[in-house]
């Protein structure tokens, strides 16, 4: 009777010998290769939060960019990404910047664009990453129509900076440089936005003098209180411009914007705009739906 026993467990253990391998064949999960920490169940992956596919092998573009809380304009972060990481739904207003410039309305009832500044700033330039920018010191103004009380609309100019290419078009095309001036309203939080296009050309006296301060990477800054400048000796002698209501070009995006982007285009050369280019390459936003906006054209 005992060896009967013996038999009989002996033929259970080689029973199970046989089943474990049998069971691990048959492991639905054996030959699946999750990635980024994604887990298999029954066969599929599970992916984590940001990625997807077969094996969570694809990122989500704009998951590093929300787990950082950064915004920018490569693969990571960038324009898809700016209502997801910063801005609610702030990027995807009705009447968006930049456009492309096409089919102008000349309109002759627009009030006048009077510059004006006091003195001469010294210079303060910031590499913010996205874009290379000039800190203004108090004393420069644009006035433009008048207050409801009928006073001048007056706006101060706090900073100006650079895209690269141009974030407006014109007719489709884009130069590969672009400058922003952006005035404040002095009473509430609505701005005039002069744009300038900058095209390969004659060298620019304004531009040549910055080259070689120019600071080469995110954070940094240069400070010169002997260089001098009048910020309006930027735009084109000739200062006709064309004219819609858009945003900021950058998050928030916040639709406060007048822009008036000059018609005339100023030149540098290869060198000068390479200068600012280089070290902010790509960074312009894609064109925005005009959404029945007009443009209009103001010749001076």
């Amino acid at each position: 009777m005992k060896k009967q026993h013996y038999l009989f467990a002996l033929t259970v253990i080689l029973g199970l010998v046989v089943l474990v391998p049998a069971c691990k064949d048959d492991d639905p999960c054996a030959t699946v290769n999750c990635q980024n920490d994604g887990i298999c169940a029954d066969g599929t992956c599970v992916c984590p939060d940001g990625f997807s596919g077969p094996n969570c092998e694809v990122e989500d573009p704009c998951h590093k960019a929300n787990t950082n809380n950064e915004w920018g304009y490569d693969d990571f972060g960038g324009p898809e990404c700016w209502n997801d990481v910063c801005c609610g739904t702030g990027c995807t207003g009705t009447n968006q910047s930049p456009i492309n410039i096409i089919n102008a309305v000349l309109n002759t009832s627009l009030p006048d664009l009077v510059l004006e500044q006091l003195e001469p700033t010294t210079t303060t330039i910031i590499h913010k990453g996205h874009t290379i920018e000039f800190e203004q010191e108090p004393g420069t103004f644009l006035t433009y129509g008048l207050t409801e009380n009928g006073l001048d609309k007056q706006y101060t100019l706090g900073q100006f900076h650079f895209h690269a290419k141009s974030e407006h078009q014109m007719g489709g095309t884009h130069a590969p440089l672009e400058a922003h001036l952006v005035c404040r309203n002095v009473w509430k939080n609505e701005y005039i936005v002069l744009g300038v296009m900058i095209e390969v050309g004659a060298s620019n006296p304004f531009l040549a003098q910055f080259v070689d301060h120019l600071p080469t990477a995110k954070g940094l800054t240069f400070v010169d209180e002997d260089l001098l400048y009048n910020a309006f000796d930027l735009l084109p002698a000739n200062k006709s411009y064309f004219t819609y209501s858009g945003s900021l070009t950058t998050p928030p995006c916040s639709e406060v914007v007048t822009w008036m982007v000059m018609k005339n285009k100023v030149t540098a050369t290869t060198a000068e705009i390479e200068a600012f280019s280089l070290k902010i390459p790509n960074t312009h936003r894609p064109v925005q739906p005009l959404n029945g906006r007009v443009i209009g054209e103001v010749q001076l």
